[in-house]
This record gives C-alpha cells, structure tokens and sequence, in this order.
C-alpha cells in the first residue's frame, strides 16, 4: 500500500470531514533533472494539491524550475514559491512571470519598489507573510517596523503565517496576537486578512476537487 493510500485510509477513519490540502516541496538547491524522474509518479496520484519551492532563495537561477512549475500546471496544482525574503524585488516579478504564481511564501522585498508592489496586485498574487520568522532571521528588526503594514495599505492580498512553528515557536494565533499587541493592525482589520485566508482555502479547495 502506497504512503497516499495509508494516508487517506487513516483521515477516513479518524476524521472523514477534514479537508486535507498538501503540498510537496522541491529545495532552490536541487536541480530539475534530479526530481524529473518522480514528478508523475508524485502528481498523478491526486493527494498533492499544492507546489513550493524552498531553502536558500535563488541558490539556483529562477529559470531551472520553468519545468517543474510547467509539470504541475499540467496537474492543475496550485503554485508557491520561497521568495523575496531576502534578495532584491525584480526577482518577485521575474519568478511570477517565468513561473506563472498563485502564491508567494514572505514577498516583502517587493515593499523596497512600489512597482513591485503595483505588479503583485494587477496579478493578485497572495503574500503568505510570517513575521516572526522574518524577525529572527534577522530580515526585519520589530513587529512594529514590519513590512506587512506597508504591503495591506497598497491593496496586496496577504494571510498571515506560523512559518516552522517547531523552530520559532509561534502559532498562527500567536503571530496575530504579536501583530495586535505592537499596534500593527487593529482587530477589524486582522479579522480582514483572517476572511482573506479563509476565502483563499475556500477557492484552493474547490479548484483542487
């Protein structure tokens, strides 16, 4: 029995109602040609639903994934990628152009260039922002100097995420209280991109069935 049949086989006898929607993610460190092999494999089963590419950003060119986010169009699944954490804003709009984004995980470079910023909201591209992983990897200095707040005023569609909560602590509920308790947002507006995530799982789950 494969790991996808086990897999369902456990979520229909313990939770038959939840809505599992999985990604697979690739590394910016590995070559296409390593993972070509197995894509099929992977997607053809129908467990994935989403895509990322993670790591180091832009350890490899941008380029080298056309194929892979190519394949996982091919498969109808939705598309993420690990950047503008680090790194200047042109490689936001180069990666959503070569790679055809639906979603980018942090993004907050693109504040440094209103541009960016423009381009990220005429494609709607939602920002996944995880501010206490920005904090401590030295990306940003407080909650309150935050980029999040510049990127909600210019319109662009974010969510707020944990980011590896088993290495900095922090749930979801806690990044939104950090948020709140620093004077970032205010609670109606919190409650905003709460919906907005809401909304988003609500369209990925429909386009995933």
């Amino acid at each position: 029995m494969s790991f996808f049949e086990v897999d369902k086989k456990v979520k229909d006898s313990v939770a038959k109602d939840l809505v599992l929607l999985p990604k697979v993610s690739f590394d910016w460190r590995t070559p296409f040609k390593k993972i070509e092999h197995c894509l099929d494999e992977i997607f053809s089963a129908g467990w994935i639903k989403a895509i990322d590419l993670s790591g180091p950003e832009l350890v490899l060119p941008v380029e080298e994934f056309v194929p892979l986010y190519s394949k996982a169009e091919e498969y109808n699944l939705r598309k993420r990628i690990h950047i503008g954490e680090f790194g200047c804003p042109n490689e936001i709009i180069k990666a959503i152009d070569l790679l055809g984004l639906d979603e980018i995980n942090h993004g907050i470079s693109s504040v440094d260039d209103t541009n960016v910023m423009s381009f990220i909201r005429r494609q709607q591209i939602l920002l996944n922002i995880c501010p206490t992983g920005n904090i401590r990897l030295k990306r940003v200095n407080t909650y309150k100097e935050h980029p999040i707040r510049k990127l909600y005023d210019n319109n662009i569609l974010v969510t707020i995420a944990s980011d590896d909560p088993l290495i900095f602590g922090q749930s979801v509920s806690d990044e939104y209280l950090k948020l709140f308790c620093n004077g970032v947002f205010e609670i109606k507006e919190l409650d905003k991109i709460r919906e907005n995530g809401i909304e988003v799982a609500r369209e990925y789950n429909e386009n995933a069935n």
